[in-house]
Protein backbone atom coordinates (compact mmCIF):
# COMPACT_ATOMS: atom_id res chain seq x y z
CA UNK A 1 0.00 0.00 0.00
CA UNK A 2 1.18 3.52 -0.84
CA UNK A 3 0.14 6.49 1.27
CA UNK A 4 1.15 10.08 0.56
CA UNK A 5 0.47 12.71 3.21
CA UNK A 6 0.84 16.47 2.79
CA UNK A 7 3.62 16.22 0.21
CA UNK A 8 4.94 19.78 -0.22
CA UNK A 9 8.03 20.95 -2.14
CA UNK A 10 9.28 24.47 -2.73
CA UNK A 11 12.07 26.57 -4.19
CA UNK A 12 13.27 29.87 -2.80
CA UNK A 13 12.95 33.03 -4.89
CA UNK A 14 13.87 36.40 -3.43
CA UNK A 15 13.82 34.87 0.05
CA UNK A 16 10.23 33.66 -0.38
CA UNK A 17 8.92 30.16 -0.93
CA UNK A 18 7.47 29.23 -4.30
CA UNK A 19 5.62 25.93 -4.06
CA UNK A 20 6.14 23.29 -6.72
CA UNK A 21 3.90 20.77 -4.94
CA UNK A 22 1.44 21.79 -2.28
CA UNK A 23 -0.23 19.44 0.18
CA UNK A 24 -0.54 16.38 -2.08
CA UNK A 25 -2.52 13.61 -0.39
CA UNK A 26 -3.65 10.24 -1.74
CA UNK A 27 -3.43 6.51 -1.04
CA UNK A 28 -3.46 3.39 -3.20
CA UNK A 29 -3.88 -0.27 -2.33
CA UNK A 30 -1.92 -3.11 -3.88
CA UNK A 31 -2.87 -3.63 -7.50
CA UNK A 32 -4.69 -0.31 -7.88
CA UNK A 33 -3.80 2.10 -10.66
CA UNK A 34 -3.90 5.91 -10.66
CA UNK A 35 -3.62 8.09 -13.75
CA UNK A 36 -2.41 11.65 -13.21
CA UNK A 37 -3.37 14.27 -15.79
CA UNK A 38 -2.54 17.95 -16.03
CA UNK A 39 -1.07 20.44 -18.45
CA UNK A 40 2.66 21.19 -18.69
CA UNK A 41 3.96 22.77 -15.49
CA UNK A 42 1.26 21.26 -13.29
CA UNK A 43 3.85 19.37 -11.22
CA UNK A 44 3.24 15.83 -12.48
CA UNK A 45 6.87 14.84 -13.10
CA UNK A 46 7.98 16.66 -9.95
CA UNK A 47 5.50 14.50 -8.03
CA UNK A 48 6.77 11.31 -9.70
CA UNK A 49 10.33 12.03 -8.59
CA UNK A 50 9.25 13.23 -5.15
CA UNK A 51 7.62 9.85 -4.48
CA UNK A 52 11.15 8.40 -4.73
CA UNK A 53 12.57 11.41 -2.84
CA UNK A 54 14.48 12.59 -5.89
CA UNK A 55 14.63 16.38 -5.92
CA UNK A 56 15.98 18.73 -8.55
CA UNK A 57 18.66 21.24 -7.64
CA UNK A 58 17.51 23.84 -5.08
CA UNK A 59 14.18 22.07 -4.53
CA UNK A 60 13.42 21.51 -0.85
CA UNK A 61 10.83 19.30 0.88
CA UNK A 62 8.71 21.12 3.44
CA UNK A 63 6.81 17.96 4.29
CA UNK A 64 7.28 14.67 2.48
CA UNK A 65 5.45 11.78 4.14
CA UNK A 66 5.57 8.82 1.75
CA UNK A 67 4.61 5.52 3.37
CA UNK A 68 4.91 2.09 1.76
CA UNK A 69 3.15 -0.66 3.69
CA UNK A 70 2.86 1.80 6.61
CA UNK A 71 6.64 2.25 6.74
CA UNK A 72 8.48 5.49 5.83
CA UNK A 73 10.13 5.47 2.42
CA UNK A 74 13.87 4.75 2.45
CA UNK A 75 16.25 5.39 -0.42
CA UNK A 76 17.33 1.74 -0.64
CA UNK A 77 13.78 0.89 -1.80
CA UNK A 78 14.35 2.67 -5.13
CA UNK A 79 14.43 0.16 -7.97
CA UNK A 80 13.46 -2.67 -5.63
CA UNK A 81 10.11 -1.85 -4.03
CA UNK A 82 9.26 1.24 -6.06
CA UNK A 83 10.46 1.75 -9.65
CA UNK A 84 9.98 4.34 -12.36
CA UNK A 85 9.87 4.34 -16.15
CA UNK A 86 10.99 7.72 -17.44
CA UNK A 87 10.03 9.53 -20.61
CA UNK A 88 13.21 9.38 -22.68
CA UNK A 89 15.34 6.20 -22.63
CA UNK A 90 18.27 8.05 -24.22
CA UNK A 91 18.66 10.16 -21.09
CA UNK A 92 18.33 7.14 -18.79
CA UNK A 93 20.40 4.37 -20.36
CA UNK A 94 24.19 4.38 -20.07
CA UNK A 95 25.52 4.55 -23.66
CA UNK A 96 28.81 2.89 -22.63
CA UNK A 97 27.24 -0.12 -20.95
CA UNK A 98 25.68 -3.20 -22.54
CA UNK A 99 21.92 -3.32 -22.09
CA UNK A 100 21.92 -6.70 -20.36
CA UNK A 101 24.37 -5.46 -17.74
CA UNK A 102 22.17 -2.43 -17.08
CA UNK A 103 19.26 -4.74 -16.26
CA UNK A 104 21.00 -7.34 -14.17
CA UNK A 105 23.00 -4.87 -12.07
CA UNK A 106 19.71 -4.17 -10.25
CA UNK A 107 19.58 -7.80 -9.12
CA UNK A 108 23.25 -7.80 -8.14
CA UNK A 109 22.84 -4.61 -6.11
CA UNK A 110 19.52 -5.34 -4.37
CA UNK A 111 19.62 -9.13 -3.99
CA UNK A 112 23.37 -9.86 -4.08
CA UNK A 113 22.95 -12.42 -6.86
CA UNK A 114 25.94 -13.76 -8.71
CA UNK A 115 26.57 -12.41 -12.20
CA UNK A 116 25.54 -15.75 -13.66
CA UNK A 117 22.24 -15.86 -11.74
CA UNK A 118 21.47 -12.23 -12.59
CA UNK A 119 22.16 -12.79 -16.28
CA UNK A 120 19.85 -15.81 -16.34
CA UNK A 121 16.97 -13.84 -14.76
CA UNK A 122 17.61 -10.89 -17.10
CA UNK A 123 17.39 -13.07 -20.20
CA UNK A 124 14.18 -14.66 -18.85
CA UNK A 125 12.63 -11.21 -18.45
CA UNK A 126 13.83 -10.11 -21.90
CA UNK A 127 11.99 -13.09 -23.35
CA UNK A 128 8.83 -12.08 -21.46
CA UNK A 129 8.87 -8.60 -23.02
CA UNK A 130 9.11 -10.22 -26.48
CA UNK A 131 12.75 -9.56 -27.34
CA UNK A 132 13.77 -11.94 -30.09
CA UNK A 133 17.13 -13.61 -29.44
CA UNK A 134 17.67 -12.00 -25.99
CA UNK A 135 20.94 -13.90 -25.52
CA UNK A 136 22.38 -11.87 -28.39
CA UNK A 137 20.65 -8.58 -27.48
CA UNK A 138 22.05 -8.86 -23.95
CA UNK A 139 25.44 -7.82 -25.38
CA UNK A 140 24.17 -4.86 -27.45
CA UNK A 141 24.74 -1.22 -26.56
CA UNK A 142 21.74 1.17 -26.44
CA UNK A 143 22.63 2.91 -29.72
CA UNK A 144 22.43 -0.44 -31.54
CA UNK A 145 18.68 -0.84 -30.96
CA UNK A 146 15.59 1.24 -31.79
CA UNK A 147 13.86 3.72 -29.49
CA UNK A 148 11.00 1.33 -28.84
CA UNK A 149 13.43 -1.43 -27.89
CA UNK A 150 15.35 0.99 -25.66
CA UNK A 151 12.16 1.74 -23.76
CA UNK A 152 11.54 -1.99 -23.36
CA UNK A 153 15.01 -2.25 -21.83
CA UNK A 154 14.06 0.54 -19.41
CA UNK A 155 10.87 -1.37 -18.61
CA UNK A 156 12.98 -4.45 -17.85
CA UNK A 157 15.15 -2.37 -15.50
CA UNK A 158 12.00 -1.13 -13.73
CA UNK A 159 10.45 -4.62 -13.43
CA UNK A 160 13.43 -6.91 -12.82
CA UNK A 161 13.08 -6.72 -9.01
CA UNK A 162 9.29 -7.32 -9.06
CA UNK A 163 8.43 -3.93 -7.51
CA UNK A 164 5.34 -3.27 -5.42
CA UNK A 165 4.88 0.15 -7.06
CA UNK A 166 5.60 1.19 -10.64
CA UNK A 167 5.53 4.83 -11.78
CA UNK A 168 5.24 5.61 -15.50
CA UNK A 169 6.24 9.22 -16.18
CA UNK A 170 5.17 9.92 -19.78
CA UNK A 171 6.80 6.60 -20.56
CA UNK A 172 5.30 6.23 -24.04
CA UNK A 173 5.17 9.81 -25.30
CA UNK A 174 8.24 9.37 -27.58
CA UNK A 175 7.01 6.11 -29.09
CA UNK A 176 5.20 5.37 -32.33
CA UNK A 177 1.62 3.98 -31.93
CA UNK A 178 2.69 0.35 -32.41
CA UNK A 179 5.47 0.53 -29.82
CA UNK A 180 3.21 2.46 -27.44
CA UNK A 181 0.53 -0.22 -27.61
CA UNK A 182 3.10 -2.97 -27.02
CA UNK A 183 4.64 -1.23 -23.99
CA UNK A 184 1.24 -0.50 -22.40
CA UNK A 185 0.03 -4.05 -23.01
CA UNK A 186 3.18 -5.43 -21.36
CA UNK A 187 2.71 -3.13 -18.35
CA UNK A 188 -0.87 -4.35 -17.92
CA UNK A 189 0.20 -7.98 -18.22
CA UNK A 190 2.96 -7.59 -15.63
CA UNK A 191 0.61 -5.73 -13.29
CA UNK A 192 -1.71 -8.75 -13.32
CA UNK A 193 1.23 -11.08 -12.75
CA UNK A 194 3.06 -9.11 -10.02
CA UNK A 195 0.05 -7.18 -8.63
CA UNK A 196 1.99 -3.93 -8.36
CA UNK A 197 0.41 -0.55 -7.75
CA UNK A 198 0.57 1.60 -10.90
CA UNK A 199 0.91 5.39 -11.09
CA UNK A 200 0.74 6.64 -14.65
CA UNK A 201 1.46 10.24 -15.68
CA UNK A 202 0.30 11.29 -19.12
CA UNK A 203 -1.29 14.04 -21.20
CA UNK A 204 -3.25 11.35 -23.04
CA UNK A 205 -6.69 10.72 -21.53
CA UNK A 206 -7.23 7.68 -23.80
CA UNK A 207 -4.07 6.11 -22.38
CA UNK A 208 -5.04 6.89 -18.78
CA UNK A 209 -8.58 5.57 -19.19
CA UNK A 210 -7.30 2.35 -20.78
CA UNK A 211 -4.75 1.68 -18.04
CA UNK A 212 -6.08 3.07 -14.77
CA UNK A 213 -8.88 2.63 -12.22
CA UNK A 214 -8.61 6.15 -10.79
CA UNK A 215 -7.81 9.58 -12.23
CA UNK A 216 -6.27 12.58 -10.48
CA UNK A 217 -6.19 16.09 -11.96
CA UNK A 218 -3.22 18.34 -11.16
CA UNK A 219 -2.92 22.10 -11.52
CA UNK A 220 -0.36 24.54 -10.15
CA UNK A 221 1.32 21.87 -7.99
CA UNK A 222 -1.96 20.79 -6.41
CA UNK A 223 -4.03 17.64 -6.80
CA UNK A 224 -7.39 19.35 -7.27
CA UNK A 225 -9.62 16.36 -7.96
CA UNK A 226 -9.35 12.60 -7.58
CA UNK A 227 -11.89 9.87 -8.16
CA UNK A 228 -12.65 6.70 -10.06
CA UNK A 229 -12.17 7.19 -13.77
CA UNK A 230 -15.91 7.17 -14.40
CA UNK A 231 -16.57 9.65 -11.58
CA UNK A 232 -14.06 12.07 -13.09
CA UNK A 233 -15.53 11.73 -16.59
CA UNK A 234 -19.24 11.68 -15.70
CA UNK A 235 -19.30 13.83 -12.56
CA UNK A 236 -16.41 16.34 -12.68
CA UNK A 237 -16.68 18.96 -9.93
CA UNK A 238 -13.74 21.32 -10.38
CA UNK A 239 -14.11 23.69 -13.37
CA UNK A 240 -10.49 22.94 -14.32
CA UNK A 241 -11.39 19.24 -14.67
CA UNK A 242 -14.13 20.34 -17.04
CA UNK A 243 -11.54 22.33 -19.00
CA UNK A 244 -9.34 19.23 -19.30
CA UNK A 245 -12.28 17.17 -20.55
CA UNK A 246 -13.36 19.80 -23.08
CA UNK A 247 -9.79 20.04 -24.37
CA UNK A 248 -9.82 16.28 -24.92
CA UNK A 249 -13.01 16.35 -26.98
CA UNK A 250 -11.80 19.33 -29.03
CA UNK A 251 -9.19 16.96 -30.49
CA UNK A 252 -12.05 15.00 -32.09
CA UNK A 253 -14.81 17.55 -32.57
CA UNK A 254 -15.23 21.26 -33.16
CA UNK A 255 -16.53 22.54 -29.82
CA UNK A 256 -16.10 25.88 -28.09
CA UNK A 257 -13.07 26.08 -25.76
CA UNK A 258 -13.70 26.37 -22.04
CA UNK A 259 -11.11 28.00 -19.76
CA UNK A 260 -11.13 27.81 -15.97
CA UNK A 261 -9.51 30.96 -14.51
CA UNK A 262 -6.82 30.60 -11.86
CA UNK A 263 -8.01 32.47 -8.77
CA UNK A 264 -5.50 34.58 -6.83
CA UNK A 265 -6.22 32.58 -3.69
CA UNK A 266 -5.14 29.40 -5.55
CA UNK A 267 -1.60 30.80 -5.62
CA UNK A 268 -1.36 31.26 -1.85
CA UNK A 269 -3.66 28.69 -0.27
CA UNK A 270 -4.70 25.12 -0.95
CA UNK A 271 -8.46 24.62 -0.76
CA UNK A 272 -9.80 22.19 1.83
CA UNK A 273 -10.86 18.71 0.73
CA UNK A 274 -14.53 18.32 -0.11
CA UNK A 275 -15.66 14.69 -0.18
CA UNK A 276 -18.05 13.87 -3.01
CA UNK A 277 -18.13 10.11 -2.40
CA UNK A 278 -15.97 7.47 -0.71
CA UNK A 279 -13.71 7.45 -3.79
CA UNK A 280 -14.08 11.03 -5.04
CA UNK A 281 -12.74 14.26 -3.56
CA UNK A 282 -12.08 17.77 -4.80
CA UNK A 283 -10.09 20.79 -3.63
CA UNK A 284 -11.66 23.94 -5.07
CA UNK A 285 -12.11 27.51 -3.91
CA UNK A 286 -14.93 27.66 -6.44
CA UNK A 287 -17.03 25.69 -3.92
CA UNK A 288 -16.93 28.69 -1.60
CA UNK A 289 -20.32 30.43 -1.82
CA UNK A 290 -18.52 33.76 -2.30
CA UNK A 291 -16.68 32.57 -5.42
CA UNK A 292 -17.66 33.62 -8.92
CA UNK A 293 -18.11 30.34 -10.77
CA UNK A 294 -17.10 30.32 -14.46
CA UNK A 295 -19.94 29.65 -16.89
CA UNK A 296 -19.97 25.94 -17.68
CA UNK A 297 -20.93 25.17 -21.32
CA UNK A 298 -24.68 24.73 -21.66
CA UNK A 299 -24.26 21.46 -23.52
CA UNK A 300 -21.73 19.96 -21.12
CA UNK A 301 -23.93 16.96 -20.32
CA UNK A 302 -23.83 16.02 -24.00
CA UNK A 303 -20.07 16.68 -24.04
CA UNK A 304 -19.58 14.29 -21.10
CA UNK A 305 -21.57 11.58 -22.84
CA UNK A 306 -19.53 11.99 -26.01
CA UNK A 307 -16.25 11.86 -24.05
CA UNK A 308 -17.39 8.73 -22.24
CA UNK A 309 -18.38 7.13 -25.52
CA UNK A 310 -15.02 8.03 -27.09
CA UNK A 311 -12.99 6.65 -24.19
CA UNK A 312 -14.86 3.35 -24.23
CA UNK A 313 -14.51 2.97 -27.98
CA UNK A 314 -12.18 0.07 -28.81
CA UNK A 315 -10.36 2.07 -31.50
CA UNK A 316 -9.10 4.53 -28.87
CA UNK A 317 -7.78 1.88 -26.47
CA UNK A 318 -4.05 1.32 -26.23
CA UNK A 319 -3.92 -2.15 -24.74
CA UNK A 320 -4.35 -5.31 -26.76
Amino acid sequence: MLEVKNLTLYIEKNKTKEYLLNNICFSLNNGESLGIIGKSGAGKSTLAKALLKIYDNKVYPETCDVLINNMPFKEDLRGKTISILFQNPNSYLNPLMKIGKQIDEMLIYHFKLSKKEAKQKTIELMKKVNFSNPEKLYHYYPHEISGGMQQKVCLCIALICNPQILIIDEGTSYLDPTSKKEILTLIKQFQKEINFTLIMISHDLNEIYSMCDKIAIMRNGQMIELGSKDEIILNPIHPYTIEILCDYLRFYENIEPFVCPLMNIDLVKVADITTISQTHYVRSHFLDKRAIIPQIPDNFNKIKEKIYENLRDEKHKYIL
